[in-house]
């Protein structure tokens, strides 16, 4: 997937409508639900420290 990108840049037009045309098919073949009033609710993930602390001396 992340070569055909450079791919389109560097193909001629109608090898990259059939790329193009190809990745739509596979991203309408990939969708997910999104289910209203599920069972299970979806786990986020929260990030609790957004820098490290600074290196401590040990001396």
């Amino acid at each position: 997937m992340k070569h055909s990108i450079v791919l389109l840049f560097i193909r001629p037009m109608e090898i990259v409508q059939t790329m193009v045309s190809k990745l739509q098919i596979i991203f309408v073949q990939t969708i997910e639900q999104i289910r209203p009033g599920r069972k299970y609710k979806r786990d986020h993930k929260v990030k609790r420290k957004k820098f490290h602390f600074a290196y401590k001396t040990v001396c």
